[in-house]
């Protein structure tokens, strides 16, 4: 996951870098003055230490330009015998100075908070995105917790529940046709399938490489054909992004089951049950259309 906050600040940089450039560029082609180009220089400079250091950094880049400014018209009123005066055009520069600690300050304090949060937090967000925890997908580990709990929440209850394993098969397949990330691509073809036709309630995890587990609660093992139906004809044309097309494919899954209490009273028997359980399908198709 790219860093977006890092990425900003480098491409505002260089903005301001070329800006500088233009500005040094016109200013000598006008011959201005020397206090010209002190000015424009320590503003960009206060609007580069307030972008990377934030408002604070750029109030103290700010105190230091302005103790700069004013020093060097004090030397130069001095050298030539004139009287300093703090004109227009002084105050105007300090506006300037303060205005840009301010806002380039405000944006630099924002950007330097999402840079923490992504490094600080970068690896728990990549665990989070490759096991599905921000796709409404649970981890194996939590999948395996919420099956314990609805073990125990049925005895109570003396109510049922199903538990429904979805494999995906035809891996070799899968490769040759759309290549090394070819999985993972289907894989979250199916998921959403499995996401569209499942309710709130069911608990849904991807346990492992090519594997969805889903737990139906209060439903009967005689609605589970109905439920498999449903997922079967639309697993029949999943769309998967490759090379700049769609290819509609069809998945070869297989489907094992197990219920509560029928097939076992405790998680590991009904995990075996519908681990046992899976048959074989018809090999997958797949077939091209046009990217809309």
């Amino acid at each position: 996951m790219k860093n977006l906050a890092r990425m900003v600040r480098v491409y505002s940089v260089t903005a301001f870098m070329i800006l500088f450039i233009g500005c040094a560029t016109g200013l000598f082609k006008n011959r201005a003055a020397a206090y010209d180009y002190m000015n424009c220089a320590a503003f960009f400079v206060v609007a580069l230490a307030s972008l990377e250091g934030g408002t604070i950094v750029g109030l103290l880049v700010t105190l230091i330009a302005v103790f700069a400014h004013a020093s060097f018209l004090m030397i130069e009123a001095f050298l030539s015998g004139a009287i300093f005066v703090f004109t227009f055009e002084s105050a105007w520069w300090l506006i300037m100075f303060l205005a840009a600690s301010f806002g380039v300050g405000f944006v630099g304090d924002r950007l330097r908070a999402i840079d923490r949060i992504f490094t600080d937090y970068s690896t728990e967000i990549g665990d989070l995105v490759s096991t599905g925890s921000l796709s409404r997908f649970s981890t194996p580990t939590r999948f395996l917790q919420d099956l314990q709990y609805e073990v125990s929440r049925a005895k109570r209850g003396k109510s049922v529940f199903v538990l429904l394993y979805i494999e995906l098969v035809d891996l070799s397949d899968i490769t040759m046709r759309f290549g090394r990330d070819g999985l993972a691509r289907v894989m979250a073809g199916v998921g959403s399938v499995i996401l569209h036709l499942t309710r709130d309630t069911d608990k849904k995890a991807r346990v492992d490489n090519n594997t969805y587990g889903i737990l139906l609660p209060e439903t009967p093992p005689e609605n589970l054909p109905v439920v498999i139906r449903k997922l079967e004809s639309e697993l029949k044309s999943i769309k998967v992004e490759i090379k700049g097309q769609v290819a509609k494919y069809s998945p070869m899954v297989v489907f094992g089951y197990s219920s509560f209490p029928k097939d076992g009273d405790n998680d590991v028997a009904l995990v075996n049950k519908a681990r046992e359980s899976m048959p074989k399908t018809e090999e997958g198709k797949c077939d091209f259309i046009e990217k809309p």
